[in-house]
């Protein structure tokens, strides 16, 4: 093989730096074909499902929202159905397995939704189904000092919703309404009776005058063209539905302007937006699922910048492109940093530019290498992506270290005059010698990623491409180390200063040197029985130390989350019927009181004013101050006796990860009313404790007043015996229900474009029931009170339900400050102290959902140590120098528990990531002292055991420090935490760093004690088989 290489020495040397050559190019133009994102997509399929309806909330939920809740969990794939049932609307959350896809997904509950619908009275507004994720958001806001707010509402919807819409990974476009027009009904309840006609008479006519009615064609004969011939019913003036003639009785015509009037007036939005204090309109855009967020971003601002050039300023108010490019930025600059850290640990070991010049060649071609395999796995640039290359670029220098570290020491003993074709095989032997120990490391740290394809699927999704990357430049590490390294080296013989060298001679001296004075005092101690036990018993209590650190005291995470850059605060009003200016000014307010406090912390502040529940979305200029911001806030803005305050982070691209609270507080079930009271207690027991951060209850806690119409059935007799009672009450319940409140009927074509018609009874609707009693009705040719026919009987009820999987549920969940040690003792107390210890509240930690995921990469992890041990015999072809070799492992984990405590890191996916990691690059350093402890026992039989163990340490010293420091400083900046998505890889790099740390420097005290103790047990087996057989 040797010789083949030499004989074809330039071709194959120009064909391997050729291809690489032509893979770097390639991946400079595939880099801009892979998708851009902050994470891989690591969402179960969730689709909502919104029911509205007319009928109370008990009836509609056992009528059809249980048949349809069942309906929904029947689906094939549905892992669970959460309903949120209240007063005219039910929102169903359907969450899928992680085989089912987005638009499966979709297809099958809209099938379901649409059976349902089908069954419910044709007036109702249709079931209607969305895919739900709300960290999917593209919002935007429009001001303009050139326009009224209406006009810049009307103007941007005619003008973007088109655009936006036909964007590809779109599914839905939203323009916030400003003071839109309607065309109001008012209806004279005395003029309905006067002129003896009823609620439902005017409701036919509107109805029937919404579109023209078609009556036939005139065929065209000759050069005569077609007719369509059409009774033109549609109104399209305020005049012209003033007209609509009502009844043509007593010789007159009764129009609707005698019984009504007819108004265009401003109707109230459902919502408000300001910018500091500045009304605007929002534009906002959903992306699908699985689709690239980060393009989807980039061509929905371009379409906005594009389409309002000069009508107005816009102010992106969340913008996953720029939060994405600057994470991915900052990460970038964190992998440069790395790479810039390893390449200046190399120049200082070798103090050769040129040696470190062919080293740090291996970072960027095995990236260049990688991004041609990402493409093909149809994998994507990500926080996680990108990390791995910051984790892999410490990683892959190792084996052209030791490569090049070899062919350094055989170019040692090569004389000057010597041929260049003894160069090259000096060169090339060098390299074969290498190829065992280049392989058997490399592979280690391969195979532990093997184990994580079996775990649970959240992990597989988040650390899938992670793995990829890592895997990806390893094995061109290999290649580079094994191929495109020596190509390079034999490019240029003789002038990169790798050949005989004062230094190289002096390093060999020294090694000489220093292997001779260290032998006498290290074979005293390696053959010291008791002083090999100390060392044992101390390595053991480190361990152990290291585990009940990680376990107890490291706080527990599923994945650790990106600093946020938005801190929403919720002030959800007591009464829902609040009008606009009373909760405008109840949310200026608290903007105002918050300002004042975090002046400096506030780019500017978002004000979304709904009619239950006002947002106000804070934007900070320094996203490391979230956390303080979180808790000043909390005692700026408390509960008071107008609403109910909710403080929480938003990132604009978080992590896509369920976020599961610490605590769940589960209430037996029983009577619907008792169960809402003590989630109450229970809400309002938390929210005063500091330690709690956020608590969420189920279901809704509100109470409703309730007005039941009955009928006197012995007034009803008497005014006529054919009065069907249904008919009635269905004429009562119309009459209140537009007394009270306005009904949307449709939108007519009016000149100002398409305006909503809406009908009412009064003039400006009726302010209570006592009211409704007072007015008049036609009723079969009589007039007559209301109050004389029907009475309201009214009570107060808990109309809020909710329901998992077809049960209600009566919890809370609670979310607990990482600063607090003792939560359980917390929420003791407050249980305690409502006196309700002994109903069989269920207080369940969520901390065993988390475990499930830990333990699966705990489980990966024993699997990994099993792969690597197998590959060790394989390789070693001894069983106890394998488990010598193996003992590197828990040196790592004693180095990643203490990094992980003392640096404030969490115990979560990302950190034992680190540790499944460890457990392959551990034992590279007791493989390079194992390897040449091998060689020199072949080398040199004569040799003392313990001196063949020492030159092995000394001989490979410099290797593993340079290995060892140089995967430290590479992932240094990733430990660190820079940048906004700096947490999610810190765990990460706290665990690597912590643990090659003390791998690198306990290995070279511990592997020599244990290769001395199984030389010494070797040696025993030895001598009892030798005497027996003598014996024999």
């Amino acid at each position: 093989m040797q010789d083949l290489y030499l004989k074809k020495l330039h071709p194959y040397r120009a064909f391997i730096l050729g291809l690489t050559f032509f893979l770097v190019l390639l991946s400079t133009f595939v880099v801009e074909l892979l998708p851009v994102s902050l994470y891989p997509n690591s969402t179960k399929p969730t689709v909502r499902v919104v029911a509205s309806y007319d009928m109370d909330v008990s009836s509609f939920k056992e009528l059809v929202g249980k048949k349809l809740e069942k309906s929904l969990r029947n689906i094939e794939g549905v892992d669970r159905v959460d309903a949120k049932y209240g007063p005219g609307k039910t929102t169903y959350y359907t969450a899928f397995e992680w085989n089912k896809s987005s638009n499966e997904a979709m297809k099958e509950v809209a099938t379901v939704a649409s059976f349902y619908q089908s069954q419910l009275p044709s007036n109702y507004p249709p079931i209607k189904t969305y895919y739900y994720d709300a960290g999917l958001e593209l919002y935007i806001a429009v001001k303009s000092t050139k326009m009224s707010s209406e006009a810049l509402s009307v103007a941007l919807e005619q003008r973007l919703t088109p655009i936006l819409s036909s964007i590809s990974g779109i599914s839905s476009v939203y323009v916030s309404a400003v003071d839109q027009k309607e065309v109001i009904v008012k209806i004279n309840p005395y003029s309905l009776v006067r002129y003896k006609l009823s609620i439902e008479d005017v409701l036919d006519k509107l109805k029937e005058s919404r579109f023209d009615a078609h009556l036939g064609t005139i065929r065209s004969v000759g050069d005569t063209p077609e007719y369509q011939v059409t009774l033109g019913q549609a109104a399209k003036t305020i005049s012209e539905i003033e007209n609509f003639v009502l009844s043509s009785g007593a010789g007159r015509l009764v129009k609707l302007s005698d019984v009504a009037t007819v108004e265009l007036q401003v109707k109230e939005s459902s919502r408000y937006f300001y910018v500091d204090d500045m009304q605007v309109v929002a534009v906002a855009a959903w992306p699908l699922p699985d689709t690239n967020l980060y393009d989807i971003s980039k061509q929905f601002e371009s379409a906005v910048a594009k389409e309002l050039n000069g009508l107005g300023e816009v102010i992106v108010l969340n913008s996953p492109m720029k939060y994405i490019g600057v994470s991915l930025y900052q990460m970038g600059v964190a992998v440069l940093v790395g790479m810039l850290f390893t390449a200046l640990s190399v120049l200082v070991f070798f103090r050769k530019l040129s040696a470190t010049v062919l080293i740090t060649l291996c970072m960027p071609i095995s990236i260049a290498f990688g991004v041609c395999l990402l493409f093909l796995f149809n994998a994507g640039i990500n926080l996680v992506s990108v990390g791995a290359v910051g984790i892999a670029s410490g990683l892959v220098v190792d084996s052209c270290v030791f490569v090049l570290e070899k062919i350094r020491s055989k170019l040692t003993n090569l004389r000057a005059n010597e041929s260049s074709t003894s160069y090259s095989r000096t060169v090339i032997g060098a390299v074969r010698e290498s190829v065992r120990s280049v392989l058997s490391t490399s592979m280690t740290s391969i195979a532990v990623f093997l184990p994580l394809l079996f775990t649970q699927p959240i992990i597989k999704a988040l650390i899938g491409e992670l793995s990829l990357v890592i895997i990806v430049l390893l094995l061109a590490s290999i290649v580079f180390s094994l191929f495109v390294l020596p190509a390079l080296i034999l490019l240029f013989p003789g002038k990169l200063s790798l050949q005989t060298t004062s230094f190289n001679q002096d390093n060999a001296e020294k090694d000489n040197h220093r292997t001779t004075s260290l032998y006498p005092k290290t074979q005293r101690l390696l053959s010291n029985v008791w002083i090999t036990i100390s060392i044992l018993l101390l390595t053991i209590w480190l361990c152990s130390h290291a585990i009940g650190l990680l376990w107890h005291d490291v706080k527990r995470d599923v994945i650790a989350q990106p600093l946020p850059n938005i801190v929403d605060v919720g002030l959800y009003f007591n009464d829902t019927e609040l009008p606009l200016s009373k909760r405008q000014q109840l949310a200026f307010t608290v903007k105002e009181q918050v300002e004042q406090v975090l002046k400096d912390e506030i780019k500017f502040s978002f004000t979304d004013i709904r009619k239950g529940v006002a947002y106000i979305s804070l934007h900070l200029n320094n996203y490391d101050q979230a956390p303080s911001i979180i808790k000043e806030l909390k005692k700026v803005v408390p509960d008071n006796e107008n609403y109910t305050a909710d403080i929480s982070p938003w990132v604009s691209a978080s992590v896509k990860v369920e976020n599961k609270p610490d605590y769940r507080i589960y209430i037996p079930n029983g009577e619907h009313e008792r169960g809402v009271k003590l989630v109450s207690d229970l809400y309002k027991g938390f929210k005063a404790e500091n330690a709690i951060i956020k608590v969420v209850p189920y279901p809704k806690i509100k109470k409703s007043s309730i007005a039941n119409l009955k009928l006197n059935q012995m007034v009803v007799s008497s005014l006529s015996n054919g009065v069907d009672y249904g008919d009635l009450e269905n004429s009562l319940s119309l009459f209140s229900k537009l007394s009270l409140k306005e009904e949307y009927l449709y939108s007519i074509n009016m000149n100002v474009g398409d305006t909503p018609l809406s009908i009412q009874v009064g003039q400006g609707g009726l302010s209570g029931i006592a009211e409704i009693e007072q007015l008049p009705i036609w009723l079969d040719g009589i007039a007559i009170n209301f109050g004389q026919l029907a009475q309201f009987v009214t009570y107060d009820d808990y109309l809020y339900y909710h329901s998992r999987n077809g049960s209600d549920v009566y919890m809370l969940e609670l979310w607990v400050a990482k600063d607090v040690e003792n939560a359980n003792e917390t929420i003791s107390k407050v249980i305690e102290s409502l006196e309700l210890q002994s109903l069989g509240i269920n207080v369940v930690s969520v901390e065993s959902e988390v475990n499930d995921n830990i333990k699966s990469l705990l489980y990966a992890l024993y699997a990994s140590v099993i792969i690597v041990f197998l590959i060790l015999i394989i390789d070693l072809k001894s069983i106890t120098l394998s488990l010598v070799a193996l003992s590197c492992i828990p040196f790592g984990l004693v180095g990643a528990s203490y990094s992980l405590f003392y640096f404030g890191g969490t115990f979560s996916v990302n950190s034992l990531i680190g540790m499944i990691m460890l457990a392959g690059i551990g034992v590279n350093s007791s493989i390079l002292i194992i390897h040449s402890y091998q060689d020199n026992t072949i080398k040199y039989p004569s040799n003392n055991v313990y001196e063949n163990i020492i030159c092995a340490v000394v001989s490979r010293l410099r290797a593993i420090f340079i290995t060892s420091i140089s995967t430290i400083l590479g992932m240094l900046p990733l430990a660190y935490g820079f940048g906004n998505g700096g947490p999610i890889m810190q765990p990460l790099g706290l665990a690597m760093c912590g643990g090659m740390l003390t791998i690198a420097l306990l290995s070279i005290v511990i592997i020599p004690v244990l290769l001395a103790a199984h030389q010494r047990l070797f040696a025993k087996f030895t001598n009892h088989v030798h005497n027996k057989a003598v014996s024999n």
